[in-house]
């Protein structure tokens, strides 16, 4: 017990020089988890616990991630802890939407907010960027905390207590800084070949502890620089053994041997082809994308353009919304001298990117029908839903990946409109739907107000977001009738939201909702 509330506490003894932290990424990343359990199995620590919080739609982590000295993911914002070679712990604000000069650090967790600040309660969520209502109300928690003997605590606290009664917690330990984690269904903690809490669905991120790591272990705590000479064998040894598997029928067995000989030497294609042959064989399209993608990096990296482009377009074929392969696709017809086919690849990625800032709310009631509008004087005029959209000039529809959304483009700047229709069984609230909304998407809420939208009332706010460590702007609406939910999502990137404002307000102003 610790300021009365039950807590499982790692303590980690960062003066010890055989212990090592780092993160961990799912099988499949980025855009896909894994149980608690296969990760732990595939990474074999001494002790883990759940990372940071991810959106539960994209499975993107919202914090920046860096594992052995490499940027993993960048999300700029809430609060970092920063490893050393040396086991220095430092637990650092992160300016919302900066990029992070990580370089003197081998690892890399941001989550937060930070709770504890030189012994005293400094939680200050809003100023880092969360607006979740999960993350500010009460709920199941995991936190770090750093004490002044240098001593890290892995904390998890079942019961739902708020970010101050955490901080708390924290304080009651003995610790002089610490953060939070993420928490909720993804609170998790394993020791010693042992899961203390289980969490409650698949996560995307761990902290990892090791204690006297050798052989592959290194793979998660040496710098890349290191890795040729430590772990060559043992990825090769893993590879074979993952190969072998897959020879035998065993594709899940496999899986585990070629994740980890991707992890332990990233720069090789071939580990990543097999591992996505894995993936094939199970069915798993998104992770097989993912694999894909990254051999044609590694294919990338060393010049082999013509090799990275065709791993790209397998990856897109497996997952057309994989924006990592989408980029590397446009890079890939550049460094070629194919500028037309580079530039086509290049909007198309805009649009996937733009695609995920303006996702479809996945809280809504089932859809039920299909749009069938037509364009008729520049207005795309759906009857049997009832409504009326502008396309303005310069602008065209394209395909939207729901069959009961609207999605246009302008033909010579990166903005993007879409506009979602979801059928509703009654009446709704909708800022506690907009709340629901930004909850799932962890969206950075800029703006919020009250307003009129085609002659109803409605609610308006403003979101900032990363995709591929650009920032984008999004300005959604929404209103409702008895029978439909209408969510109008203007997008695009940050530095030209000013610019594009003219454009997304001739949008909002001639939406007609007309039954």
């Amino acid at each position: 017990m610790a300021a009365g509330v039950r807590a499982q506490m790692i303590t980690v003894d960062l003066n010890h020089p055989s212990v090592k932290l780092t993160a961990q990424l799912a099988s499949g990343f980025p855009g896909c988890a894994e149980t608690f359990e296969s990760m732990v199995k595939r990474s074999r620590p001494a002790a883990a616990v759940n990372g940071t919080y991810f959106c539960k739609k994209t499975l993107k982590p919202v914090g920046d991630i860096v594992i052995a000295g490499e940027e993993r993911n960048f999300g700029g914002m809430g609060t970092a802890m920063a490893i050393t070679a040396d086991n220095r712990v430092v637990f650092r604000r992160v300016e919302w939407g900066r990029h992070q000069d990580w370089s003197e650090y081998e690892t890399v967790l941001a989550a937060g907010p930070t709770l504890l600040t030189g012994g005293q309660v400094d939680a200050r969520p809003q100023e880092e960027g969360f607006t979740d209502p999960h993350v500010l109300g009460a709920g199941s928690r995991t936190a770090a905390g750093l004490t002044s003997d240098r001593r890290l605590l892995l904390v998890c606290v079942p019961s739902a207590v708020t970010l101050t009664r955490l901080a708390s917690v924290m304080k009651a330990l003995g610790c002089a800084d610490a953060m939070a984690l993420d928490g909720g269904a993804s609170v998790a903690m394993y020791y010693r070949g042992r899961v203390i809490q289980s969490p409650g669905r698949k996560l995307t991120n761990l902290v990892l502890v090791y204690e006297g790591a050798r052989g592959e272990q290194l793979a998660y705590v040496s710098r890349p620089q290191q890795r040729p000479a430590l772990l060559g064998q043992s990825a090769w040894a893993r590879y074979e053994r993952g190969r072998d598997e897959l020879d035998e029928g065993r594709p899940e067995a496999a899986v585990e041997h070629l994740k980890a000989a991707a992890d332990l030497e990233p720069g090789n294609a071939s580990y990543h082809l097999a591992l996505a042959d894995a993936y094939s064989r199970l069915g798993m399209e998104t992770e097989r994308s993912n694999a894909l993608a990254r051999a044609g990096r590694c294919y990338s990296d060393k010049q082999l353009h013509h090799d990275a482009l065709v791993q790209y377009e397998t990856a897109l074929a497996a997952n057309p919304r994989n924006l990592e392969a989408r980029r590397g696709l446009a890079d890939a017809y550049a460094a070629l001298g194919m500028a037309e086919q580079a530039s086509e690849q290049a909007q198309k990625a805009e649009n996937t990117a733009f695609e995920i800032a303006s996702t479809a709310p996945g809280a809504a009631a089932a859809l039920v029908t299909r749009l069938a509008g037509e364009v008729a004087d520049g207005k795309y005029v759906e009857r049997n839903v009832g409504f009326e959209l502008p396309v303005p000039p310069g602008w065209q529809l394209i395909p939207a990946d729901s069959p009961m959304a609207v999605k246009m483009r302008s033909t010579s700047k990166p903005y993007v409109a879409v506009l979602h229709v979801v059928s509703l069984a009654g009446p709704v609230d909708l800022r506690a739907y907009e709340e629901l909304f930004a909850t799932e998407n962890f969206k950075h809420k800029l703006a919020a107000r009250k307003v009129t939208l085609s002659g109803r009332k409605g609610y308006e706010v403003l979101y900032e977001e990363f995709v591929m460590d650009r920032s984008v702007g999004s300005r959604y609406l929404f209103t409702a009738t008895d029978r439909w939910l209408f969510i109008l999502a203007c997008s695009t990137y940050a530095e030209y939201y000013e610019e594009a404002r003219q454009d997304f307000q001739s949008i909002v102003d001639g939406l007609r909702v007309t039954q």
